[in-house]
């Protein structure tokens, strides 16, 4: 027997388990059969001959724990033969647990992209596509890059499929898009407008007490909300969630107290069951992917006042555990984008020059001055060697160096700089700034070819080991070898 808990709850206060469980089950049966349905169960529940299958605890809101109870008391009264599966998510495990079941956790699907090409596919099909396959293709590979950039997306399975949604409501190639920020926000919009053209399917379109385009204009900014306080607290208290909503709802749409709470608990629940902000143990909320989070934290700065928004960006850019929300914002803004660079040079620091090169590397709008100024900050690392010099070292050999520059630098890595260590940035930049083939710089690449792995050099106090990690030395010098070998070929292949 498959039975929806969220129907069950409604019914539990009126009417005896056994009795809403029945009559739930028999719901879809001809009326003139449910008597015949209704003795059959019975029978074989006391001969515990039946598997009830109970779907959605979690969305049975503030009544999980009465509908618990009343499923602990229904098997009282049957034999233990009577089997149950019950479907959670984490935000009413804990209310599941009194029932003493064993517990499982389903994984992420083992292969998404055949979920999402199945999707597009799907779109192609309902459009009438002449070459399917070449219209889903691109799609494909949209999809594949920003899972790639964002590998915390594919743990969450919703994600991939809002991905694929968003790429498969496209019909211009050119209409998806293509920074890191405007398509996680991409995905939100859809979220809120797939609800809103399902509710005006069915004719009313509500959150509480607005309706029509207000209600899908407020539950996107309650996503900003909720999703900025979570920002900085990552298991923030549904109540004190709740209490900013509502006094959102009061200033922004000036409803009394009792509708702007109601709406408030609604919007709550929305993305709650849209999983992005789940409802967890002890009555608190966490975002489900932290990216979203940190980009609701984005999209609360740069909609708000340009003052502020210097002021937030000055406070945490050299603060790693705010550099996700700097980038993302950093591609919603230009001036967001160059109020970064600035207080990352004001600032000095290799993490907060390194959020600033990040962002930019991810879309984020940039000028050549602006460049310029992060050259010269990196540059004063370089000089004063160790680890961080080395790391400013790989920075600079990917930013485009003027040409009148490259000497000086050149002339840093050797003199700043372990002898290996400055042959290696010296090959990286020789690719990223495409230099001439001169002789001096074939020399270089053949050298680097006899070169052995650097060995690590001491992390400052400062450095963060998970994204020093990503750019590690041994993954720079092999890089500069690869390439040089692949230099060096072509070159006796032309000379040949």
């Amino acid at each position: 027997l498959f039975i929806d808990l969220k129907v069950l709850a409604r019914r539990i206060n009126s009417e005896p388990a056994v009795d809403a469980v029945v009559e739930i089950a028999c719901g879809k049966v001809r009326s003139d059969e449910r008597a015949v349905f209704r003795e059959e169960i019975l029978g074989a529940l006391s001969r515990g001959e039946v598997t009830l299958y109970l779907d959605a605890l979690d969305e049975t809101r503030g009544m999980k724990e009465r509908a618990v109870e009343a499923i602990d008391d229904l098997l009282n009264g049957y034999e233990d033969s009577v089997e149950v599966v019950m479907a959670t998510r984490d935000s009413a495990a804990v209310a599941g647990r009194m029932l003493g079941f064993g517990e499982a956790r389903l994984v992420s699907p083992a292969d998404v992209n055949k979920t999402v090409r199945a999707i597009l596919r799907s779109f192609a099909r309902h459009r009438r596509i002449e070459d399917p396959e070449g219209w889903v293709r691109p799609r494909m590979r949209w999809v594949e890059r920003v899972l790639s950039r964002d590998p915390d997306l594919s743990k969450t399975p919703l994600m991939p499929i809002l991905l694929a949604v968003s790429a498969g409501a496209h019909a211009d190639l050119a209409g998806l898009p293509s920074l890191r920020a405007e398509i996680l926000k991409g995905v939100v919009r859809d979220v809120v407008e797939r609800w809103e053209s399902a509710r005006a399917a069915s004719g009313v379109v509500e959150l509480g007490a607005l309706s029509g385009t207000r209600a899908a204009e407020a539950l996107f900014d309650c996503f900003v909300l909720e999703g900025s306080l979570l920002a900085g607290e990552p298991l923030a208290p549904e109540m004190e969630i709740q209490a900013m909503l509502a006094d959102y709802f009061a200033d922004r749409w000036r409803l009394g107290a009792s509708d702007a709470n109601a709406t408030g608990r609604e919007a709550i629940e929305f993305w709650d069951e849209a999983g992005f902000f789940l409802k967890a143990s002890e009555g608190r909320i966490e975002a489900r992917v932290r990216l979203f989070g940190e980009l609701a934290d984005a999209l609360h700065q740069v909609e708000g006042r340009d003052d502020s928004l210097g002021s937030w960006v000055a406070t945490n850019v050299s603060d790693p555990e705010r550099a996700e929300s700097l980038k993302l914002a950093a591609g919603l803004s230009v001036i967001a984008s160059r109020t970064l660079v600035e207080e990352a040079v004001r600032d000095g620091g290799l993490q907060a020059l390194r959020t600033a090169l990040e962002a930019i590397d991810e879309g984020a709008a940039s000028t050549p001055e602006l460049i310029a100024t992060l050259i010269g900050a990196l540059l004063a690392i370089l000089r004063s060697g160790g680890k961080e010099g080395v790391d400013a070292a790989a920075f600079l050999a990917d930013l485009p160096v003027p040409a009148d520059l490259q000497s000086e630098i050149f002339d840093a890595f050797s003199i700043s700089l372990p002898a290996d260590h400055a042959l290696v940035a010296e090959v990286r930049a020789i690719f990223g700034w495409k230099m001439e083939r001169t002789p001096s710089v074939l020399e270089r690449l053949r050298r680097i070819l006899r070169t052995e792995s650097p060995k690590s050099l001491r992390q400052s106090e400062n450095s963060r080991p998970d994204v020093i990690s990503i750019f590690g030395v041994d993954r720079r010098w092999g890089d500069a070898v690869s390439a040089a070998a692949d230099a060096l070929v072509a070159e006796s292949e032309a000379e040949a």
